[in-house]
């Protein structure tokens, strides 16, 4: 998969929940962690999990802001990870 243009859909992860984690993986199970993890072994990103997840390579370890845009009406519109 090429890297993507800004503006570009990467991934699509669906919820029964109405809600998203973004976790460290060092907190998972090891077993877990592996699956989840698998897609960054040699690349940046990729679906995991059977697609109930996506993961992604920040090419170093450290503390990462966490943008959110909220459209007219107040709702999460976009949530952004600036990894550098």
């Amino acid at each position: 998969m090429a890297l993507n243009k800004i503006g570009e859909v990467i991934a699509e992860v669906a919820t029964d929940s109405g809600a998203l984690v973004i976790i460290d993986p060092s907190y998972l199970p090891e077993e877990l962690r592996n699956q989840v993890c698998a897609p960054t072994i040699g690349q940046r990103f990729g679906e995991s999990v059977g697609g109930a997840a996506f993961s992604f390579a920040t090419g170093r370890d450290g503390a990462f802001l966490v943008e959110c845009t909220l459209n007219d009406d107040g709702e999460v519109h976009s949530i952004t990870v600036r990894l550098r």
